[in-house]
Formats: C-alpha cells, sequence, structure tokens
C-alpha cells in the first residue's frame, strides 16, 4: 500500500509540473520551449493515475456484476 501512496503523489505532481509548464508557456512569451514537455508530463501522469486506478483491486465483500 505505500507504493500506490508515492506513486499517486509523483503522478499527481507530475500533473501539477506539466500544467505549470503548460500555463508559463501561455503567459511568457519566451518560454514556448515549455509547451510541448509540459504538455506530454501532463498527459503522462494523467495516464499513470488512470493505470493506478485500473490496478486497484475492490474491497473483500464487495460484489461485482461481471
Amino acid at each position: 500500500m505505500r507504493f500506490e501512496g508515492f506513486a499517486y503523489a509523483f503522478a499527481i505532481l507530475g500533473v501539477v509540473l506539466g500544467l505549470v509548464g503548460l500555463l508559463s508557456a501561455e503567459y511568457f512569451d519566451g518560454l514556448d520551449y515549455l509547451l510541448t514537455p509540459g504538455g506530454a508530463l501532463a498527459l503522462a501522469s494523467v495516464g499513470a493515475i488512470t493505470f493506478l486506478i485500473g490496478r486497484t483491486e475492490p474491497p473483500e465483500g464487495v460484489e461485482t456484476e461481471h
């Protein structure tokens, strides 16, 4: 369970840093080179969060409809 907590924390940090890169590229004229890495980092981090959510098991005792 500790690994998942760190993985979520790093994924959320990646989203934040990616959005900082995107927003700074939009706001400041000379930082256009941050647009591509910021977008890629945000997209990869959202994908990591989606992957981590997909890996979680439902709690015991909960019926699933499959």
